[in-house]
């Protein structure tokens, strides 16, 4: 790579790290709140993650009832398929809670009516020791996890699972 190829993928990367941290502070409780409902209800954190909501802006992703998160267990034995009552968790406001999806369907952002500009991905941290490359530590009221906003690191990650 050429000098200013490698300069600007330093600074590429410096500006996706600092979009993460303000991620990581701001959306902060949204994602503790799903992490530490999956946690209480048994989930393997092997493919876990949040869709942040906003309001997105048609009348039909306005996001009208404020809702700020929707996760999702993949890979949790009766939590993964689309029907099992622990597969979908919504949060608004301070409450966070499991929500069956439309005629037991995988619940969506357009199903409720709003927009997820981007996804967390979590998983438990380790006691000891770092996150896996990619991911930053994050300390919840139930424990610490690992999170990214990159879905290419979270496939990584998944693999090594």
């Amino acid at each position: 790579m050429s000098m200013w190829g490698s300069f600007l993928s330093d600074i590429a990367d410096f500006f996706q790290r600092a979009a993460d941290a303000i991620r990581r502070a701001v959306y902060h409780k949204v994602i503790c709140q799903h992490f530490c409902l999956y946690k209480e209800a048994g989930s393997n954190f092997k493919n876990t993650h949040v869709h942040i909501l906003v309001a997105g802006k048609e009348a039909a992703n306005s996001n009208p009832k404020k809702y700020t998160g929707l996760g999702h267990d993949d890979a949790t034995p009766g939590m993964s398929k689309p029907g099992d009552a622990k597969h979908n968790s919504v949060s608004k406001g301070k409450d966070c809670g499991f929500q069956p999806g439309p005629a037991g369907n995988t619940l969506y952002p357009i199903d409720l009516n709003a927009y997820s500009p981007f996804s967390a991905y979590f998983y438990p941290a380790p006691a000891a020791g770092k996150c896996f490359a990619g991911y930053e530590r994050l300390t919840c009221d139930c424990g610490d996890l690992c999170v990214t906003f990159n879905p290419t690191v979270h496939d990584a990650w998944e693999k090594t699972q």
